[in-house]
């Protein structure tokens, strides 16, 4: 290995990538250069050298000046990085090589002085990730290192979030792959998912990538909070900062500092303490309850919800500013009823990795079920189940075990649906009976309420866009009900 070089230039060109030094760290590249004009390979492999060894990454770099070679090197190792010349000993053989090994190289390179559109197609249809013009010119090559971490870099992300959240939706994944982003703009991350659906999952995923062992990772649940004790929560107090404040408290701001808050079910938060959430994120700093000294802070907020900002914000619950703040990346993770393919991906998972090691099969029946079954407690609620069945013992899952598991809970979900509804439904149609049941309903609960509109909103939680949307419909409500209580 060459001694590390004194040019700065060069130093500054190569250091510019996106990639950790904890993904450097343990590192190791098999290289391959399959080229047969030595003042070439040997001009490469000095520039691949020199990016290497500033970078402090160890590597091999065999050198194939022959197809045969090539060959039996490609058939013998595992390269994560290989060079094809396209002409060797004057035969255009290098993109017979390419199409016959890309699938095995992680970052497949031509080397080549051809710039046709016609050829370049050819050699992505055979697999080329990237091109090396040649001659090689004294920054190309450091660039295109760049190029090849950075590639590495995404394929080590997806295969660790792959490995933390459980998924094959090609939709959850895309809304996953922002992640790595992030590390180019830490703006505050709001995720928004239903319940069970693994926005903790996702926000511990991204405290690892973004911060790791440097920093704590604060989490607090919003609903689970009173106003009353907010203030002390969030900022903390010194020591006689009001009764029963008998020593000084950190609080959220301060424990995060340097690390990660994240802050589940944020549409819960009072107004109140809105204000000061949107004073912390814009000023970096703020005031524990009782000093007059402000301590400074600085950490990767992630927000979540089951709901949009938006509906809150027209509701007058959340403020339009601290939403605009909050938002800017947002990940939408899809309900498990939308991600159907997932059931027996996630099924299979959760009964291998079960502590019992007992294995489960599942009827043809059961599984079918299980595809259509609407899932209202998302994977939390899969895995409970899983863990239901291992306690009963079940070692082959029947629509009759089913059954029997989620009686209770179907007809205390279900009691209001009977066979004249069905009868109505497959009549009239799904949506114009749920119109029905919705004016009905409402109708029924604003007279019950002596037509009083927040009451009412409040009681079916809806919102008002909705109440006054059926009000619009129908003209006004249907007084011919009795409004007797």
């Amino acid at each position: 290995m060459n001694d590390q070089p004194s040019n700065k230039s060069y130093s500054s060109t190569i250091r510019n990538i996106n990639i950790s030094e904890k993904q450097l760290k343990g590192l190791f590249l098999n290289i391959l250069l399959v080229e047969d004009e030595k003042l070439h390979y040997i001009s490469l492999e000095d520039k691949i050298k020199k990016h290497l060894v500033l970078l402090d990454v160890p590597f091999k770099i065999d050198i194939a000046s022959t197809a045969e070679l090539a060959s039996k090197y490609l058939d013998q190792n595992k390269y994560e990085l290989v060079f094809f010349d396209i002409d060797l000993e004057g035969e255009p053989v290098g993109l017979t090589l390419l199409k016959k090994y890309s699938s095995l190289i992680i970052y497949p390179v031509v080397l080549t002085s051809h710039e046709s559109e016609k050829f370049i197609k050819t050699a992505n249809e055979n697999g080329c990730r990237d091109y090396l013009l040649k001659p090689f010119r004294e920054k190309n090559v450091p660039f295109l290192m760049n190029r090849f971490f950075t590639y590495l870099n995404e394929e080590n992300d997806r295969k660790l979030i792959l490995s933390r959240y459980l998924t094959q939706d090609q939709t959850t994944i895309k809304q996953l792959m922002q992640i790595p982003n992030l590390r180019v703009n830490l703006n505050p991350i709001y995720i928004i998912g239903p319940t069970g659906s693994g926005k903790q999952v996702v926000a511990e995923i991204i405290h690892e990538m973004l911060i790791g062992s440097k920093g704590k990772f604060v989490e607090l649940n919003c609903s689970s909070i009173t106003e009353t004790l907010a203030e002390s929560t969030f900022f903390g107090h010194k020591k006689g900062a009001f009764t029963n404040a008998s020593s000084d408290k950190k609080g959220l701001f301060e424990m995060a500092n340097g690390g990660t808050l994240f802050l589940d079910e944020i549409g819960k938060m009072p107004l109140s303490l809105q204000d000061y959430l949107l004073k912390v994120i814009e000023q970096k700093k703020f005031r524990p309850v009782g000093s007059e000294t402000d301590i400074k802070t600085e950490f990767i907020l992630i927000t979540a919800g089951c709901e949009e900002l938006d509906q809150l914000i027209k509701d007058g619950k959340f403020r339009p500013d601290l939403k605009e703040r909050l938002t800017g990346t947002v990940i939408r993770l899809p309900p498990l009823s939308e991600r159907t393919k997932d059931i027996p991906f996630l099924l299979q998972q959760f009964i291998r990795n079960h502590p019992s090691g007992r294995l489960i099969s599942i009827s043809e029946q059961a599984m079918e079920f299980l595809k259509v079954y609407w899932w209202p407690g998302n994977v939390r609620e899969l895995k409970l189940l899983v863990d239901r069945w291992q306690a009963q013992g079940i070692n082959l899952l029947s629509i009759e075990n089913i059954k029997e598991l989620k009686s209770k809970e179907l007809s205390d979900q279900f009691s209001y649906i009977n066979k004249d509804l069905f009868n109505d439904i497959y009549t009239y149609g799904l949506e114009e009976i749920l119109e029905k049941i919705s004016h009905a309903t409402i109708n029924h609960v604003f007279l019950q309420n002596n037509m009083k509109a927040r009451t009412t909103m409040n009681k079916l939680k809806i919102s008002s866009r909705k109440f006054y949307k059926y009000l619009e419909k129908t003209g006004g409500i249907d007084e011919s009900e009795d409004n007797s209580e």
